[in-house]
């Protein structure tokens, strides 16, 4: 009960953040004002980011539904992760670019600790943590690009359009990685959702970028089709 407890106060707290940060606008300033007001090919249609809310939804069954079967190493990295997430949420609003990667890098490792506490098998039981997982690592590299083009970094001569292709392809590989090592299909259906979403957002502005977003999200699609499920861990 008392790992329920310190994941039920964390889990809270960040839920919190989210709504301050993203509804309620406690400044001027919200999550979203801040995405837009830099130049981010990889930011999706603004409608994707209620995902955060279904996703949050998703988490809270999940902790309610497994309060009896959290262990302590689960219950630590799960609380880390939420603390994580309000860190985040702070930064973001305070838009100290810089501490937004470093924290993102942080919440991820500690979401693929997390999601390693389960066995490959055990797919319904790891699916909040998984969608959460593939979140945060899309967030990483969004916050990435973020950064290079808050630092006004010019890509050693490659075009912005030219990143964002190579960044979306990191994306599909990660996912595919998951899907092929961990049976993981839900994490590349994560991914094919935020890739549709941004090349709705993007339509042919940016035709080059938006046509390597239906690409990848159809070869993640044939990924979950047809690669062949390695049942070893790894």
């Amino acid at each position: 009960m008392l790992y329920f407890l310190m994941m039920l106060t964390t889990y809270c707290g960040s839920l919190v953040a989210a709504v301050l940060f993203y509804i309620w606008h406690i400044t001027a300033i919200d999550a979203l004002s801040t995405i837009t007001r830099y130049p981010v090919l990889l930011s999706p249609t603004h409608l994707l980011y209620t995902f955060v809310f279904v996703l949050y939804m998703v988490l809270g069954y999940w902790l309610l539904k497994e309060a009896r079967q959290h262990t302590l190493k689960r219950a630590l990295l799960f609380s880390v992760s939420m603390l994580l997430q309000i860190a985040l949420f702070i930064v973001w609003h305070l838009e100290l670019i810089r501490y937004m990667l470093l924290i993102n890098i942080l919440l991820m490792v500690t979401l693929f600790l997390l999601y390693r506490t389960y066995d490959t098998a055990n797919i319904k039981e790891r699916l909040p943590i998984s969608l959460f997982f593939a979140w945060v690592t899309f967030s990483t590299i969004f916050i990435f690009e973020l950064t290079v083009v808050f630092y006004s970094f010019h890509g050693f001569g490659l075009s912005k359009q030219l990143w964002v292709i190579v960044l979306l392809t990191i994306g599909a590989a990660i996912a595919l990685h998951m899907r092929y090592h961990y049976n993981d299909r839900s994490f590349s259906i994560v991914f094919i959702v935020i890739y549709l979403g941004i090349g709705l957002h993007l339509r042919f502005d940016e035709m080059l970028v938006t046509l390597c977003t239906l690409f990848l999200s159809g070869v993640l699609i044939a990924g979950i089709l047809y690669l062949q499920k390695n049942t070893a861990r790894s």
